[in-house]
């Protein structure tokens, strides 16, 4: 995935301290986001249990797994609040593993750079695979190839319809 400027490579490095210690508990770090909302600065943590649903239990046990790792590393300045939840619906996908293991469910990708004809970077369709680090959406008909590491955000798109009402 792209880091874009300042936040995406704090949220590289959140990555990088927190998955060993999430990881290590049986957990799986999905997605690392530090946004803003009403001027309140939040570090959003994705997880996930290969066996199970995440349930609160899980989300206040990662809570205080990594809040002293933050506390000691410090890679936010300023004060934050954290937050730890489930992917949900329409679940992060970042690494390879995750669009191998989603081939075939509707996907939402932004990719940084323009594909197809220069001017085209958010795709809604079919997760087709990915091979030789190139994920394959197809569009309506139409198959998009592009390299995974010019993903700036995807994720899974739940559409509610009548079998799901």
């Amino acid at each position: 995935m792209t880091t874009n400027g300042t936040t995406g490579a704090q949220e590289a490095q959140i990555w990088s301290i927190l998955e060993p210690v999430i990881s290590a508990q049986d957990f799986e770090l999905i997605e690392v986001e530090l946004t803003h909302d009403r001027g309140r600065k939040i570090l959003r943590l994705y997880i996930d249990h290969p066996d199970r649903a995440i349930s609160i239990d899980d989300t206040t046990l990662v809570t205080r797994l990594v809040d002293p790792v933050l506390d000691v590393e410090d890679p936010i300045e300023g004060a934050y609040y954290l937050e730890v939840s489930s992917p949900g619906l329409d679940r992060p996908l970042r690494l390879a593993a995750h669009f191998e293991r989603f081939v075939g469910e509707r996907v939402k990708i932004r990719t940084e750079h323009p594909v197809s004809d220069g001017r085209r970077r958010n795709f809604n369709g079919i997760l087709k695979g990915i091979r030789d680090g190139q994920v394959t959406v197809d569009v309506d008909g139409e198959l998009f190839e592009f390299p995974h590491a010019d993903i700036v955000r995807a994720r899974l798109e739940y559409r509610f319809d009548e079998e799901n009402r």
